[in-house]
């Protein structure tokens, strides 16, 4: 027989044998979590094949669960990621060797700047009634409430500045005007140039890096707690693998675009942690950090988005605070938890219910701290709601 028939043969088995494979995985979804893309693997166990099998988004479900299933799949497309990425950084260099302060788009709402990828400046006309419904949900909270105080705290980042006219959005203007005043305080994390945006972000995240949520800790603390002086970072924790975040997941090029992992590590007083009603660690306590992960995530140092988690720190004498944050409360939560007696930290998108007026009495809390960037004040999911 001809050898190149029999390699067209060899191949077409190995195809076929990939292809059996795959469906057999696909049946059985043995997969749970892709890596690659952070997130849970698609697999059948929610899908109603049989009655749906004509509709075209249940064969759109089974199409991500055979790429999620497939063998190597995971690896072919972190090849393709790369290969990708490579070219596209090649292309990138090319022109910021010349404009290095200039916006160079990398793939679909992100670009580059100075070897940082971030998001372009919002239009604030496109955000003003989202950000609009978010001030009347707190206004209709804060005066139903005179006996507390609440602190509001806006985190700019990338998509509240152009980083090639330092033109500012007018959204924490705006939150600061419209805010009932009576007993609220703002404050914000200001970005007003690209320098800002380097000391205080991730160069392939959304999340702020150390430099960003010691900067939010100190100016949220000052207006909770301004007799209390902030907690001084002991050394800065450094790691050899390469910081992953959203930006480079969204784009698939976590193999060329990464960034060092540096953290802040703190003495932090004895104190108690309770995890959606566990005894458990939040985020990494230790004066190093290690993991078997190929990769860092922001998640992984400080800790996770959960419904609930309780500090306890034993000081009777000070008040009872309540949390109410996204993702970028999570590195800042022990530190500001260390000033008072108990923190209880909420994400109000875990909750199918959550009663203000009744969790305020029953743990006896007098301070309300609502911190966020942009997304967390659009966002109806953190509406706080009776």
């Amino acid at each position: 027989m001809d050898i190149r028939k029999i390699a067209d043969i060899l191949i077409l088995i190995v195809i076929f044998s990939i292809l059996i494979t795959g469906l057999v995985e696909t049946v059985l979804g043995k997969k749970e979590i892709v890596t690659l893309e952070n997130r849970r693997a698609n697999s059948l166990e929610n899908i109603e094949i049989f009655n749906g099998f004509l509709n075209s988004e249940t064969q759109n479900k089974i199409e991500l669960v055979f790429a999620d299933q497939i063998p190597l799949s995971e690896q072919m497309k972190r090849s393709y990621n790369y290969v990708n990425a490579v070219l596209l950084d090649k292309y990138i260099k090319l022109l910021t060797n010349k404009q290095k302060t200039q916006y160079v788009h990398v793939k679909k709402d992100i670009y580059i700047i100075d070897d940082y990828l971030v998001y372009k400046k919002c239009k604030f006309a496109y955000i003003r009634d989202g950000i609009m419904n978010r001030i009347e949900n707190l206004n209709k909270i804060i005066s139903e409430h005179p006996e507390l105080d609440f602190i509001v705290y806006y985190i700019e980042k990338d998509s509240d500045i152009d980083f090639e006219t330092n033109e500012k959005a007018e959204t924490a203007d705006f939150i600061k005007e419209n805010l009932n005043q009576k007993n609220v305080q703002f404050g914000k994390l200001e970005v007003n140039s690209l320098e800002d945006y380097k000391k205080y972000y991730y160069k392939t995240d959304l999340h702020w890096a150390y430099g960003g949520s010691y900067r939010g800790y100190c100016d949220i603390l000052k207006m909770a707690a301004p007799e209390e002086e902030p907690l001084k970072p002991v050394k800065i924790i450094t790691s050899d693998k390469k910081v992953i975040g959203a930006k480079t997941d969204e784009i698939g090029t976590t193999d060329v675009y990464n960034d060092k992992f540096k953290a802040y590590y703190f003495n932090l007083p004895e104190h108690k942690t309770y995890i959606e009603g566990e005894e458990k660690i939040y985020g990494c306590e230790s004066d190093s950090f290690e993991t078997s992960a190929e990769f860092i995530r922001y998640e992984m140092f400080y800790g996770y988005n959960n419904e609930e988690v309780i500090l306890d720190y034993n000081n009777p004498t000070k008040e009872n605070v309540l949390l109410i944050g996204d993702s970028f409360d999570n590195a800042i939560l022990k530190l500001l938890a260390s000033h008072f007696n108990e923190t209880y930290a909420v994400d109000l998108r875990h909750f199918n219910e959550f009663h203000f007026d009744e969790y305020v009495k029953q743990h006896n809390i007098t301070k309300i701290i609502c911190a966020g960037n942009l997304g967390y004040y659009l966002s109806t999911g953190f509406n706080i709601e009776e």
